[in-house]
C-alpha cells in the first residue's frame, strides 16, 4: 500500500500521451504519499488516513497542458544505452518538480490534507505518551465532535472544535438542529482548546455547557499546537510565520474565529468566554475595524487580564525576559517558546503520576506556572495530563514579548517595536493603547484574590474601564489561583454554577 511504503511512489511515463485523468491520478498519489508521513518519518495507516480525511475524494488538481501535449511525450526520442536513460532521468527529475510546485500552489485549496500535516504528527506522539488531543478528549469522554478549519486573511490556518450536543448524543441527531444558544470558548497564552475539556465530565466547563444544551465551539490562536499551520509558511523553516503579537490574535484571529461560528450555526450573536490571554485579545479587538462586540450575547471572563502591571511570579519574569530579549532572540532563530515537546510528553506521565517520585516536585512546578500557592484542589491522577497541555501548546516570542511589554506600559497598548519602527508603523514614537470602553457589550469578571497572573488591583482596575459590567465576581477560596479556574475540582461549585446561572438570563 502506498501508506506503508519507505520510498516515493515510482512515477511511470510509460503512456506516450496520458490522459487527464492519469495526470490525475499521478498527481493525487503523489499528494497522498507526501501527506501521509509526519515529521520524522512516521507512518500513517493508509485506512486510519481515510477515515481522518474522508473528503479527498472532492480534490481537483490542475493538469499542465502544455507539458502534456508536449511533442516530447508524445514522441519520445528513439535513443538507447546510458542516453535513453540519461533523458528517462530528465524527464522524471522535470515532472517531480512540476508536482512539487503544483503541491505547493494549492495549499490553500488543499482542505484537510495540508492543514492536518502538523495535526497528524502531533496526533501521534500525544498518542504514545497517552496525552491526547482536544477531540479525543472530548470523544473518549462520550460526547459528540466536530472539527472545522478557520483561514484568516494573512493565511493562518486556525483549528475550530465544536461539541454540538450533551453527552452520549447520537452525532445525527444533532447535525440538523439550529440550536441558538451558541457558546465560543478562548483559550489562555501557550495554551489550546484542550483547557476547557481537561477535567472530564461533570468537571470541565466546555462539557458542563454542551450537558446544558449549549452549542459550543472551542477555538485554537495561531501557532498554537492545532494552529501550527499556514497557507504559505512552514513553521519549521519560515521564520516569518511567527512574526505575530497580540495584535494579530486580536485583530484578526478573534473575528475571524467568531465570525465562522456565526456562519456555520446561523445565529446572530453568540456567548463569549475567555480565560486569561482569551479575555485580553477580546478586550483588545473591541477598539479595531473589525470588533465583535456587537456580535456577542454576553462575555464572560474567568482569570480576567486588561491590565499587567500588578503581575508576579516566574511567569510574569519569563513575560519580562522575552520583552527584554526578543530582537536576539528571533536573530539566533528562536521564534516559538513554551511547544509541546515529545520527549517531554512521554516522561511526564512517568515521572508526575500520584505514585511516581517527582510528584511533589511535578504539583509545586504545576502550582507555580498556574500563579497561586495551593496544592491541593483537582485530582492528582490528572496531573500529568494538565502538565502536557498548561502551558504547553506554544506561543510566538513576540507574542510573549508583547504581554511582558503591558507589564511595564502601564496600560494596554500595540506591540512597542522601538521608537523609529513605531513611527513608520503607527505614525507615533509611542504604540497606541487600546480602548477597553469600546467593550460595550455585556460583560462579567470571574476573578481571585491569589491569582499572581490576573493581579487583583489589576482586575480593579478594568473593572472601572468596562462600561456595561453586568457582574465582577470574586472567587470565595482565597487560595484559588489562575489555572484553578480550568483544572480545580471546586471550579464548578465556585465559578461555573454562577456562570451558567448568568447566561440563562441572556
Amino acid at each position: 500500500m502506498i501508506g506503508e511504503s519507505k520510498k516515493s511512489p515510482r512515477l511511470n511515463f510509460s503512456s506516450v500521451n496520458p490522459s487527464h485523468d492519469e495526470l490525475q491520478k499521478r498527481f493525487s498519489v503523489r499528494l497522498l504519499h507526501k501527506t501521509r508521513l509526519g515529521t520524522n518519518n512516521q507512518k500513517i495507516v493508509s485506512g486510519d488516513f481515510k477515515q481522518k480525511f474522508p473528503d479527498e475524494s472532492k480534490i481537483t488538481f490542475p493538469v499542465n497542458r502544455k507539458l502534456q501535449n508536449s511533442a516530447e511525450l508524445r514522441h519520445p526520442p528513439k535513443q538507447s544505452g546510458r542516453i535513453r536513460e540519461r533523458h528517462q532521468e530528465q524527464k522524471n527529475q522535470d515532472m517531480k518538480n512540476y508536482y512539487n510546485r503544483e503541491a505547493h500552489n494549492l495549499d490553500r485549496n488543499m482542505g484537510e490534507f495540508v492543514r492536518n500535516r502538523r495535526t497528524v504528527s502531533s496526533l501521534t506522539q500525544h498518542r504514545n505518551s497517552g496525552i491526547l488531543p482536544t477531540w479525543e478528549i472530548i470523544q473518549r469522554d462520550g460526547y459528540p465532535v466536530e472539527r472545522y478549519w478557520t483561514t484568516t486573511t494573512d493565511g493562518y490556518i486556525l483549528a475550530l472544535t465544536r461539541i454540538p450536543g450533551p453527552r452520549r448524543s447520537p452525532v445525527e441527531h444533532t447535525k440538523n438542529q439550529k440550536n441558538p444558544n451558541v457558546v465560543f470558548l478562548a483559550h489562555c497564552a501557550a495554551c489550546s482548546s484542550a483547557d476547557y475539556v481537561l477535567s472530564g465530565p461533570n468537571n470541565a466547563l466546555g462539557l458542563l455547557l454542551a450537558d446544558e444544551g449549549y452549542d459550543v465551539w472551542l477555538g485554537d490562536f495561531r501557532g498554537n499546537t492545532y494552529s501550527r499551520n499556514h497557507t504559505t509558511f512552514n513553521p519549521d523553516k519560515d521564520s516569518q510565520f511567527w512574526h505575530f503579537s497580540l495584535d494579530e490574535i486580536a485583530n484578526i484571529d478573534i473575528p475571524a474565529l467568531v465570525e465562522d461560528v456565526r456562519n456555520k450555526t446561523g445565529v446572530d450573536k453568540i456567548f463569549f468566554i475567555g480565560h486569561s490571554l482569551g479575555t485580553l485579545a477580546f478586550y483588545m479587538s473591541a477598539s479595531t475595524p473589525r470588533s465583535i462586540v456587537n456580535k456577542v450575547r454576553l462575555m464572560v471572563g474567568i482569570g480576567p487580564v486588561g491590565y499587567r502591571d500588578n503581575v508576579r511570579g516566574i511567569m510574569a519574569l519569563s513575560m519580562q525576559m522575552a520583552a527584554i530579549f526578543r530582537e536576539p532572540l528571533e536573530t539566533l532563530g528562536i521564534s516559538e517558546v513554551m511547544s509541546q515537546n515529545a520527549a517531554l510528553l512521554s516522561a511526564t506521565p512517568v515521572l508526575c503520576c500520584p505514585s511516581c517520585a517527582l510528584h511533589s516536585a511535578c504539583l509545586a512546578l504545576f502550582t507555580t506556572l498556574g500563579g497561586g500557592v495551593n496544592q491541593g484542589y483537582f485530582d492528582p491522577a490528572r496531573l500529568p495530563l494538565y502538565m502536557g497541555h498548561l502551558p504547553s501548546a506554544g506561543i510566538s516570542i513576540r507574542a510573549l514579548a508583547h504581554i511582558g511589554q503591558f507589564i511595564t506600559s502601564n496600560g494596554t497598548q500595540k506591540f512597542d517595536f522601538g521608537a523609529q519602527e513605531n513611527l513608520r508603523k503607527y505614525g507615533t514614537k509611542r504604540p497606541p493603547r487600546y480602548d477597553l470602553s469600546a467593550v460595550t457589550c455585556p460583560t462579567a469578571l470571574y476573578w481571585a484574590i491569589n491569582d499572581q497572573l490576573a493581579a487583583a488591583k489589576d482586575v480593579v482596575r478594568l473593572a472601572a474601564s468596562l462600561p456595561n459590567l453586568v457582574r465582577n465576581a470574586t472567587v470565595s477560596r482565597e487560595d484559588f489561583n489562575h489555572f484553578d479556574f480550568l483544572v480545580s475540582s471546586s471550579a464548578k461549585e465556585l465559578v461555573y454554577d454562577s456562570i451558567l446561572e448568568l447566561m440563562r438570563q441572556y
